[in-house]
């Protein structure tokens, strides 16, 4: 999540350390804006989990003695295990960005703050 303050115009340590002290010249050129970045984990964005094995008996057998119920099995244990690495690294890169990220702010150009700042039309292509 990215949420921006409000515009500040100045630069150097004024800007960045926040001593208060007003920069002349109040162009656009010389406007800045707070960022604070935030990361979290979507639950949902991988769906529900997928089913499990209805047994686990597979994992003691030859793959030659295999039934069909234990290829089954196994292919949803498989499903599962895909699923939950998934979602175990998704909150892994959700944690450790949010740690990165979270305690700090950043002050960014005007331009900068242009191109992250998109309008609708930036976004969404009329279908045909």
């Amino acid at each position: 999540t990215l949420r921006f303050g409000e515009v500040l115009y100045g630069s150097g340590i004024a800007v960045t350390a926040g001593t208060g002290e007003e920069q002349p010249g109040k162009t656009e050129a010389a406007a800045n804006r707070y960022l604070f970045v935030t990361a979290s984990f979507d639950e949902g964005y991988f769906g529900n989990p997928p089913p499990g094995p209805s047994n686990e008996d597979f994992q003691t057998k030859a793959d030659s003695l295999w039934t069909a119920a234990d290829s089954t099995n196994k292919k949803r244990q498989e499903k599962l295990d895909k699923w939950t690495e998934k979602v175990t690294k998704g909150r892994e890169l959700a944690k450790s960005l949010d740690a990165r990220f979270a305690d700090w702010y950043y002050v960014i150009s005007a331009g900068s703050f242009g191109k992250l700042d998109l309008e609708r039309k930036d976004l969404v292509i009329k279908k045909d």
